[in-house]
Protein backbone atom coordinates (compact mmCIF):
# COMPACT_ATOMS: atom_id res chain seq x y z
CA UNK A 1 0.00 0.00 0.00
CA UNK A 2 2.80 2.75 0.90
CA UNK A 3 4.24 2.02 -2.74
CA UNK A 4 1.38 2.30 -4.19
CA UNK A 5 0.51 5.39 -2.05
CA UNK A 6 4.06 6.86 -3.02
CA UNK A 7 3.49 6.45 -6.11
CA UNK A 8 0.25 8.28 -6.46
CA UNK A 9 1.88 10.99 -4.71
CA UNK A 10 4.80 11.01 -7.23
CA UNK A 11 2.40 11.54 -10.08
CA UNK A 12 0.58 13.99 -8.08
CA UNK A 13 -2.45 12.05 -8.63
CA UNK A 14 -2.99 12.61 -4.81
CA UNK A 15 -2.29 15.90 -3.16
CA UNK A 16 -2.04 17.58 0.51
CA UNK A 17 -3.97 20.75 0.84
CA UNK A 18 -1.66 22.75 2.52
CA UNK A 19 -4.54 25.18 4.53
CA UNK A 20 -7.05 22.06 5.41
CA UNK A 21 -3.83 19.61 6.38
CA UNK A 22 -5.55 16.93 3.91
CA UNK A 23 -5.26 14.74 1.01
CA UNK A 24 -6.95 14.74 -2.09
CA UNK A 25 -7.13 13.14 -5.38
CA UNK A 26 -6.65 15.55 -7.96
CA UNK A 27 -8.56 13.44 -10.86
CA UNK A 28 -11.53 10.72 -10.06
CA UNK A 29 -10.77 7.66 -9.42
CA UNK A 30 -12.03 6.05 -12.42
CA UNK A 31 -9.19 8.31 -14.09
CA UNK A 32 -6.24 7.00 -11.98
CA UNK A 33 -4.06 4.30 -13.65
CA UNK A 34 -1.73 1.75 -11.55
CA UNK A 35 0.21 -0.39 -12.55
CA UNK A 36 -0.95 -4.61 -12.03
CA UNK A 37 2.29 -5.71 -9.91
CA UNK A 38 4.07 -4.22 -7.29
CA UNK A 39 7.34 -4.57 -9.06
CA UNK A 40 5.19 -2.35 -11.71
CA UNK A 41 4.37 0.21 -9.09
CA UNK A 42 7.88 0.46 -8.08
CA UNK A 43 9.25 0.63 -11.45
CA UNK A 44 6.86 3.80 -12.43
CA UNK A 45 8.59 5.73 -9.40
CA UNK A 46 11.90 4.31 -10.19
CA UNK A 47 11.15 5.49 -13.99
CA UNK A 48 10.44 9.29 -12.99
CA UNK A 49 13.90 9.48 -11.28
CA UNK A 50 16.92 11.51 -12.88
CA UNK A 51 18.73 9.24 -15.30
CA UNK A 52 21.83 9.20 -13.08
CA UNK A 53 19.84 8.78 -9.45
CA UNK A 54 18.19 5.63 -11.49
CA UNK A 55 21.50 4.42 -12.37
CA UNK A 56 22.64 4.79 -8.68
CA UNK A 57 19.83 2.63 -7.80
CA UNK A 58 20.37 0.25 -10.25
CA UNK A 59 24.37 -0.34 -9.17
CA UNK A 60 23.56 -0.92 -5.49
CA UNK A 61 20.56 -3.25 -6.46
CA UNK A 62 23.57 -5.39 -7.60
CA UNK A 63 26.02 -4.69 -4.80
CA UNK A 64 22.76 -6.09 -2.63
CA UNK A 65 20.20 -4.83 -0.32
CA UNK A 66 22.87 -3.31 1.99
CA UNK A 67 25.40 -1.22 0.75
CA UNK A 68 28.43 0.38 1.84
CA UNK A 69 29.58 3.62 0.58
CA UNK A 70 33.05 3.06 -0.33
CA UNK A 71 31.80 0.25 -2.51
CA UNK A 72 29.67 2.05 -4.66
CA UNK A 73 31.99 4.90 -4.88
CA UNK A 74 34.81 2.68 -6.27
CA UNK A 75 32.06 1.13 -8.81
CA UNK A 76 30.50 4.30 -10.38
CA UNK A 77 31.90 6.30 -12.88
CA UNK A 78 33.70 9.78 -12.42
CA UNK A 79 30.32 11.33 -11.47
CA UNK A 80 30.77 13.30 -8.05
CA UNK A 81 27.12 13.62 -8.01
CA UNK A 82 27.12 10.24 -5.57
CA UNK A 83 25.86 12.28 -2.39
CA UNK A 84 23.23 14.02 -4.28
CA UNK A 85 21.72 11.02 -5.80
CA UNK A 86 22.16 9.27 -2.26
CA UNK A 87 19.91 11.97 -1.16
CA UNK A 88 17.92 12.08 -3.54
CA UNK A 89 16.99 8.15 -2.96
CA UNK A 90 16.59 8.84 0.81
CA UNK A 91 14.04 11.56 -0.53
CA UNK A 92 11.85 9.54 -2.55
CA UNK A 93 12.38 6.73 0.14
CA UNK A 94 13.91 4.07 -1.84
CA UNK A 95 16.85 3.61 0.24
CA UNK A 96 17.56 4.83 4.14
CA UNK A 97 20.98 5.42 5.98
CA UNK A 98 21.61 2.10 8.22
CA UNK A 99 24.66 3.31 9.85
CA UNK A 100 27.61 5.88 9.50
CA UNK A 101 30.17 4.33 11.50
CA UNK A 102 32.90 2.85 11.49
CA UNK A 103 31.60 3.01 7.72
CA UNK A 104 28.37 4.62 6.13
CA UNK A 105 26.13 2.19 5.32
CA UNK A 106 22.94 2.38 3.52
CA UNK A 107 19.83 -0.02 2.80
CA UNK A 108 16.60 -0.77 0.94
CA UNK A 109 14.01 0.26 2.61
CA UNK A 110 12.35 -2.73 1.15
CA UNK A 111 13.44 -5.46 -0.07
CA UNK A 112 11.11 -5.59 -3.32
CA UNK A 113 12.79 -2.49 -4.36
CA UNK A 114 15.93 -3.90 -4.29
CA UNK A 115 14.38 -6.73 -6.28
CA UNK A 116 12.57 -4.53 -8.73
CA UNK A 117 15.68 -2.55 -9.47
CA UNK A 118 18.21 -5.64 -9.76
CA UNK A 119 15.68 -7.04 -12.26
CA UNK A 120 15.34 -3.72 -14.36
CA UNK A 121 18.87 -4.64 -15.52
CA UNK A 122 19.93 -5.98 -18.71
CA UNK A 123 21.80 -9.66 -18.01
CA UNK A 124 25.08 -8.07 -19.83
CA UNK A 125 24.86 -5.36 -17.93
CA UNK A 126 24.34 -7.47 -14.40
CA UNK A 127 27.01 -9.26 -15.32
CA UNK A 128 29.25 -6.34 -15.40
CA UNK A 129 28.90 -4.84 -12.37
CA UNK A 130 28.94 -8.26 -10.31
CA UNK A 131 32.32 -7.97 -11.84
CA UNK A 132 33.13 -4.79 -10.97
CA UNK A 133 31.81 -5.44 -6.89
CA UNK A 134 33.77 -8.79 -7.02
CA UNK A 135 37.27 -6.94 -7.91
CA UNK A 136 36.43 -4.24 -5.95
CA UNK A 137 36.04 -6.79 -2.87
CA UNK A 138 39.26 -8.71 -3.88
CA UNK A 139 41.29 -5.39 -3.56
CA UNK A 140 39.94 -3.96 -0.82
CA UNK A 141 42.16 -4.23 2.26
CA UNK A 142 38.31 -3.85 4.49
CA UNK A 143 36.62 -7.27 3.05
Amino acid sequence: MEEVIRSLIAMQVLTRDRTERAWRLAIPVDQIRIPETIQGVIMARVDRLDEGVKQVLKIVAVIGRSFLYRVLDAIVSTDRQLDRQLIELEGVELIRERRRLPDLECIFKYALVQEAAFSSILVERRRDLHLHVAAFAQTSPRN
